[in-house]
């Protein structure tokens, strides 16, 4: 019994094979007998008045395109080939192009509003009045006054930022990119301090990018003229990005974490900053905000969405 199928403009391949077979009209002409009853390609010779050869080379195009198959019946003077419809109805849904464009959605998160952390000295938080609750003090990673830091450096442990996902209307998530400017951490500062700080969403490790120093050689363009000028001064700018083909640390691929394989059940993106127990450089971490720094920004998050709303 003939079928019905559907295609969507994704069966390029399938579509492109029934458009050729369909756009000769002999052929049209075999699947119009076809359907009246299965005829033997000699039976169709004849009724066509064409040569053997001639239908067979046409029962083979509709054949590849699906729209026919060819079975043998017993006959007396052997088996015959005999051409019977398969498909009796092609559907094209061409909803595609109801599908909006695909979409992003930029958040800039303040770099004092983590959602977790671990630290050890160095380490402190510092907004435009200064250092909050003083030098190495681990317990002013607590502090209200967090939310208004520009700076937050530690040397050790990790740091976390927790943003929300609940945007279904957008479709699914197919790239997450983030932004921050950062360097090492060294007691004041150190061109040559190395540290390997790793990045981590959704408790999936990202990558590991290699920070070559603490820079205090020259004022930060943002940094307070206030901030004593042999401290930590200026970072470089890291965007981490992963998508479908794997995870980037400006733009070189470090691992083959994918968005697929990134958990976001909960509709939330957890994003964390620290050092592995591995780690060959453990040399901490400066973390830039707005009005500190060479680049006038907080941590950036794009999350890029497709804009299928089925």
């Amino acid at each position: 019994m003939a079928k019905s199928v559907t295609y969507t403009l994704e069966n390029e391949e399938q579509i492109e094979k029934i458009a050729s077979a369909l756009s000769s009209p002999l052929r049209r002409q075999i699947i119009r007998l076809s359907t009246e009853s299965g005829y033997s390609i000699k039976e169709l010779a004849a009724i066509l008045n064409l040569p053997l050869s001639t239908i067979s080379t046409q029962v083979k195009k509709l054949s590849e395109a699906g729209l026919v198959t060819v079975a043998k019946n017993p006959g007396i003077k052997g088996n015959n080939k005999v051409v019977y419809q398969l498909i009796s109805n092609v559907n094209f849904n061409l909803s595609i192009f109801q599908k909006t464009k695909a979409t992003t959605r930029l958040v800039e998160v303040p770099i004092g509003s983590y959602s977790a952390f671990e630290v050890e000295p160095t380490c402190g938080l510092v907004n435009s009045q200064g250092l909050i609750l003083g030098y190495d003090n681990p317990h002013a990673f607590y502090s209200p006054d967090r939310f208004s830091a520009e700076l937050v450096y530690f040397s050790r442990g990790f740091i976390e930022y927790t943003i929300p996902l609940d945007d279904d209307s957008r479709g699914r998530v197919t790239a997450i990119s983030c932004s921050l400017e950062l360097c090492s951490e060294a007691p004041m500062s150190n061109s040559d301090w190395k540290s390997d700080i790793t990045f981590w969403l959704n408790q999936k490790e990202v990558g590991t990018y290699h920070s070559l120093g603490d820079y205090g050689d020259r004022m930060g363009k943002n940094t307070p003229v206030s901030w004593p000028s042999n401290a930590s001064q200026y970072g470089m700018l890291v965007k981490i990005t992963i998508n479908e083909h794997g995870s980037y640390i400006n733009g070189s691929l470090v691992s083959n974490l994918t968005i697929d394989n990134l958990p976001l059940t909960d509709s939330l993106l957890h994003f964390r900053i620290g050092f592995k127990d591995d780690a060959k450089y453990v040399g901490g971490v400066n973390i830039f905000g707005k009005n500190f720094g060479d680049h006038s920004q907080n941590i950036i998050f794009q999350v890029t969405y497709d804009g299928c709303k089925e």
